[in-house]
């Protein structure tokens, strides 16, 4: 959980302090004030505690030096006590005082009626705190110490002739003050060169052990982003940055086989890709093709139905004025005269029927055949409808058996007049549906069959389903000549056509052609057809 404060994310706010005063110094530099930051703290600790160690250790041996010069004046003088000797004291303590040169001054005190008194003292001035140890000592009788500034007094209590005394000793600490400025010195001076130089090594240690490393594995890294992914980082030892190494050119290798891999896809894709825009182009071409062949069709047909019922409405009085005709001629009671005109009529009748005929003729659109396989047909058909497939979301299901014949037919032709139905079980589909087509056997060729689940043809429509200008779509969207074309077309190869509604819902159309003759087998198929995956 983060925690959001005044000024910010915590973590974004209080950072490290080192990170933060110096964002902009390298790892080396900032480990190495670190490390040198951390001898010193060390170094200082330990010069510290020993300077101080050192100090009590030499207040110890002076104070121990002043009770041990105290408790040696008090047996000297009890021992003169005894004598009955009692020489000059003050020579006796000048004495004591050269041998012991931290101590300052020896004062020997007299406890007169408890009255202090000075019996003979080193020091012409004597401290009050002399005094005052002195009597601390005869009441306890006990050794006595006490501190005032810089200096100790230690007092020891002694027994005379006269009553109880003391002698005070006044060590001074002067030695250990110095001693312990003067190892301060000596501390600073060793410490500040002992701190470079460890600095200095554990810099040597680190760039080698570390920092070279992570500057290699930075330089490899440098390679990578400028696109080199055949880099990689060296491994000269076998610890932790070592399985870092490892791991980084192990994924390093992944990366660059990913980077293969995703070339050879890329590749491979812009080639399928041309492949496709190939395919596209042909598909555009053909459609192209398609479109023209349907409107030369349906002027055609128009042309053909025209001609047709006008050679019909023509050819039959031509029919009659020709037997007519005929009738007057075979008379043989008519003269040259009137025989000549009636073979002029019957020369200009035939040469009108003849104009009927060619009419008929030119009417009829035909154009070279050749050797189809029926599977890679139905798979051009559907390939062309696929978008309309798509747009309608219409499922389509190709069931084609494996041995199928060949058939001889006008590619171009044949082609439009199956994609007509297969756009008609479209149309009959607009909400979405199935549609099935069906290729199979037969005795003396092939039958499809081209299923729907859409609305049916009327009842009332399916008789004259073939006639020009009949369509069961709305006025405006169909001309009623597609399957009439689809028909003529199928009967000029010698095939048949029909259309039923189905009892599960939609119609079935079935087209029958003939198989190519034994013969003509091996004629030259369709060139580079493609089945297309639906």
């Amino acid at each position: 959980m983060v925690r959001i404060s005044k000024g910010g994310v915590d973590g974004t706010q209080d950072r490290h302090a080192v990170a933060g005063l110096l964002p902009v110094l390298s790892l080396r530099s900032r480990l190495s004030l670190v490390v040198g930051l951390i001898v010193a703290a060390v170094v200082g600790t330990a010069a510290f505690l020993e300077l101080r160690m050192f100090e009590q250790t030499l207040e110890r041996e002076l104070i121990d030096a002043g009770r041990v010069t105290a408790l040696a004046v008090a047996d000297d003088l009890e021992l003169r006590s005894r004598a009955g000797n009692d020489g000059e004291i003050g020579d006796m303590l000048h004495q004591f005082l050269e041998v012991n040169a931290a101590v300052r001054a020896i004062t020997v005190v007299d406890l007169d009626q408890d009255a202090p008194r000075i019996v003979a003292s080193t020091s012409s001035g004597e401290r009050p705190v002399a005094v005052d140890v002195a009597r601390e000592a005869i009441t306890t009788g006990d050794v006595v110490s006490n501190v005032s500034g810089p200096l100790r007094f230690v007092g020891v209590p002694l027994t005379s002739a006269s009553g109880p005394m003391g002698v005070v000793v006044t060590v001074s600490m002067a030695a250990r003050d110095q001693v312990a400025r003067r190892g301060g010195l000596i501390a600073l001076l060793v410490a500040i060169p002992a701190i470079a130089m460890v600095t200095v090594l554990l810099d040597l240690f680190a760039r080698r052990l570390v920092h070279r490393r992570i500057e290699a594995i930075r330089d490899t890294m440098q390679r990578v982003a400028a696109g080199d992914l055949t880099a990689r980082a060296p491994v000269d030892r076998a610890d932790e940055i070592g399985a870092i190494v490892l791991g980084l050119n192990s994924m390093l290798a992944e990366m660059q086989g990913f980077s293969e891999s995703l070339q050879r896809r890329v590749s491979e894709a812009t080639t399928e890709l041309r492949a496709r825009n190939s395919e596209m182009e042909e598909m555009y071409r053909r459609i192209f093709d398609l479109r023209e062949a349907l409107g030369r069709a349906e002027q055609m047909s128009a042309v053909g139905q025209t001609a047709a019922n006008v050679a019909h409405q023509i050819g039959t009085p031509l029919n009659l004025i020709s037997g007519y005709v005929q009738m007057l001629l075979a008379d043989n009671s008519i003269d040259a005269r009137t025989r000549r005109r009636l073979e002029m009529v019957e020369r200009q009748i035939g040469q009108v029927a003849g104009a009927v005929r060619g009419l008929l003729d030119r009417s009829r659109y035909s154009s070279p055949r050749e050797s189809l396989e029926p599977h890679r047909l139905i798979d051009r058909v559907l390939e062309i409808a696929q978008p309309r497939l798509d747009r309608n979301r219409v499922a389509v299901t190709v069931n084609a058996s494996q041995d199928l014949p060949h058939i001889e037919a006008d590619a171009v032709q044949l082609e439009l007049a199956l994609l007509n139905l297969v756009t008609n079980a479209i149309d009959a589909m607009p909400e979405a549906g199935a549609l099935t087509v069906r290729l199979s056997p037969t005795a003396g060729g092939i039958r499809l069959e081209i299923a729907d689940n859409g609305t049916g043809v009327p009842a009332s429509l399916l008789p004259r389903i073939f006639e020009p200008w009949v369509t069961t779509k709305p006025a405006g969207r169909g001309t009623g000549l597609g399957l009439a074309i689809a028909r003529d077309v199928i009967v000029a190869h010698g095939g048949t056509i029909s259309i039923e509604n189905r009892p599960s819902g939609g119609a079935v159309c079935t087209v029958e052609l003939p198989a190519v003759p034994p013969e003509d087998k091996n004629r030259e198929p369709l060139a580079n057809p493609l089945r297309v995956s639906r």
